[in-house]
């Protein structure tokens, strides 16, 4: 039986531009949650016009696979 392999992605400074981050994963990457563990480095904000569509998708996208995504951000 072939199965696929396990991903492990990593992606960094989004910086606000919301289009960019839904197009890298929905059909670059294509993050399949069932096999990929996709870790969000920060600097979600910032730059972009589109700050809170990010925090949105990616908060959205922990909540319905958190054992597959991790986001890290910096101490206070």
């Amino acid at each position: 039986m072939n199965r696929k392999p396990e991903r492990l992605i990593s992606i960094g400074d989004i910086h606000g531009k919301f289009n960019l981050l839904k197009s890298l994963i929905e059909t670059q990457i294509i993050f399949d949650p069932g096999t990929d563990t996709l870790v969000m480095l920060g600097d979600f904000i910032d730059r972009g016009k589109d700050s809170a569509k990010v925090i949105r998708y990616v908060c959205n996208l922990r909540d319905m696979y958190p054992d597959r995504i991790i986001l890290f951000k910096r101490k206070p």
